[in-house]
């Protein structure tokens, strides 16, 4: 049968040691097996490569997010860009519980050509907290307003306490034989029995130890972290003056601290401590807090290329990451940076209409009958359909049609791509071009279309 030893000493703990008992020869006999068990490498395996993969897998996937950094303050920058238009998004700074960011630490936003900065205060409307500043691994310094979540941290403060020194001397006794005494008595001649028994307790010098109290005080100091000890002599022996245990602040009880003897040396020890809220490094915890800032509201405007974006505060970076803006532009912007009448040229040229001579009208839609088509010739020869751009708006564009003394407007969206646009076109020329055969036909106007003055 296995079983574990400890081994108490001085205050602390040994162990565990392995024993082994078997029976030999009718006697059971202990056997020692080393400080710990014999370790199954087979068992821990397949927990370790499964924790190696997790690991790997997290930090491929951490890898991919190029918009955060970390390190002792981590920002997440999750913005969409589209060229020539403001930023959106939020950015986002994440604070560890016990760290303090200065309210009036600068946001710079910058790349190669443009340029903007903000206070934290300006852009964050969280609580604003009064402390001393700390971020963990930077090097701020002061105290003041900021954005941060107190720690819970335990002060270790220094205890006082007055100790009383006791010494200790022993004599030996002069130890005179009874008979001696006698024999004295019978030598100097008669003596009454009375002067015999004062005599005998005359003579005689006290044994054994006499304790001689002293007033010799010392004060001391100790803390959680710090014992404190005293080295005394082999006649001497401490005790603690009660009610003398205090800190700079508060009176204890007596039982704060504890006093314990190895040898010479008197070891007084203590664990008190103070709880209490800060900032700081004795302060950090595992909450977390999010200043967040909405990126839409600072109408910030950039060109392609790298974003680089930093929380700095008395010249000292506390954290910064980088992006790159693409060139991306809206479909809107798609459709207003390629002209309606770059598409219309590439149908018909409208600007400067090319004359040729032709048996038959130019740029009619192909939804025509022939005999619509013969009357349009006949009425306007080798005349052209004109297409040119009335009117431009933030969301709309105008195209008039002329043909001869008759002309038509109509109104398309410009977030209509190129083939949809052909289409619509189409589609109005041909009703157009309907309604003027009517007309022709009837020899009257239509009260749809206009005619040139």
């Amino acid at each position: 049968m296995a079983y574990k030893k400890y081994i108490k000493r001085g205050g602390k703990t040994y162990g565990p040691y392995i024993y082994h008992s078997r029976r030999v020869n009718g006697k059971v006999v202990s056997e020692y097996r080393g400080s710990s068990s014999s370790f199954d490498y087979k068992k821990y395996v397949w927990p370790t490569l499964i924790v190696v993969a997790l690991l790997g897998l997290i930090f491929g996937f951490s890898a991919l997010d190029k918009n955060w950094v970390s390190g002792n303050v981590v920002m997440d920058l999750g913005a969409n860009y589209l060229e020539g238009q403001p930023l959106e998004g939020n950015l986002r700074l994440l604070l560890t519980e016990g760290e303090l960011m200065p309210s009036e630490a600068k946001v710079i936003f910058e790349t190669e050509n443009t340029n903007y900065g903000y206070t934290l205060n300006e852009l964050v409307s969280d609580e604003i907290i009064e402390g001393d500043y700390y971020i963990s691994g930077k090097s701020l310094l002061g105290s003041g307003p900021g954005f941060g979540i107190q720690g819970q941290g335990a002060l270790n403060p220094t205890v006082y306490f007055s100790l009383k020194i006791v010494s200790t001397s022993e004599t030996s006794a002069i130890e005179e034989q009874i008979d001696a005494i006698i024999e004295d008595v019978n030598e100097s001649g008669a003596i009454s029995l009375g002067d015999v028994v004062s005599n005998f307790f005359l003579s005689l010098t006290p044994t054994g130890n006499v304790v001689l109290e002293s007033n010799n005080e010392i004060q001391g100091e100790v803390s959680s972290q710090n014992n404190y000890v005293l080295t005394l002599s082999d006649n001497q022996t401490v005790e603690l003056v009660s009610g003398s245990v205090r800190t700079e602040n508060f009176d204890l009880e007596d039982e704060a601290i504890t006093l314990s003897r190895e040898d010479n040396n008197i070891i007084v020890t203590t664990d008190y401590s103070e709880g209490q809220t800060g900032f700081g490094k004795d302060y950090l915890g595992s909450d977390e807090k999010i200043l967040e800032i909405h990126l839409e509201n600072l109408n910030m405007v950039f060109e392609p290329g790298e974003l680089k974006v930093s929380v700095v505060y008395d010249l000292e970076e506390i954290v910064s990451l980088s992006t790159t803006l693409e060139g991306k532009i809206s479909e809107e912007q798609q459709v207003i940076q390629t002209p309606i009448s770059e598409i219309i040229e590439e149908e018909d040229p409208i600007a400067e209409p090319i004359q040729q001579p032709t048996t038959e009208l130019k740029g009619l839609p192909t939804g025509l009958t022939d005999l619509e088509k013969n009357i349009l010739l006949a009425r306007f020869g080798d005349q052209e359909i004109e297409k040119k751009k009335d009117k431009k708006e933030e969301k709309r564009i105008t195209i008039r049609y002329e043909l001869g003394d008759y002309w038509y407007k109509a109104t398309y969206d410009t977030s209509l791509s190129k083939e949809e646009l052909k289409i619509q076109m189409d589609n109005d020329q041909e009703k157009w071009l309907r309604d003027i055969v009517t007309s022709l036909s009837s020899s009257g106007s239509s009260e749809d279309w206009e005619t040139l003055e």
